[in-house]
């Protein structure tokens, strides 16, 4: 099975397209090194993908059919990403949590933002 399609069957890439960019584009590596989203996988390979500040690591049990359900994921992958990296993952995620909501956005503000705008002016008071 190519690696592609593997990681788009476990789970880890929401579409097939996505996980076929990130092999074109040298994320994801095979026992550590770097391969093109066409190379085939066997049990027992470790697949390395390389995302914003994270590596993540998973080792192949066996082969699915076709994408499968969250919960069976385990039976074909399982995540041995050291928990050092697991921890710099969580803290990331963390940090991401307590930032505004508006932080990043573009484009025409929101409902709720022109509310909080108004409120900040004083402009909250009806006639």
């Amino acid at each position: 099975m190519r690696v592609d399609k593997f990681l788009w069957c476990i789970r880890v890439y929401k579409t097939r397209s996505l996980s076929s960019r990130a092999g074109r584009e040298g994320r994801v590596e095979i026992n550590e090194l770097k391969c093109k989203p066409s190379k085939d996988i066997e049990p027992g390979d470790v697949i390395g993908i390389r995302r914003t500040g994270s590596h993540r690591l998973y080792k192949v049990c066996s082969r699915p059919k076709s994408r499968v359900g969250a919960a069976l994921v385990s039976t074909y992958a399982n995540e041995v990403t050291p928990q050092h990296e697991l921890d710099r993952i969580e803290q990331v995620r963390l940090m991401a949590l307590g930032q505004p909501h508006h932080l990043g956005r573009t484009g025409r503000p929101t409902k709720r933002d022109r509310r909080l705008w108004s409120k900040g002016r004083g402009d909250d008071e009806r006639h």
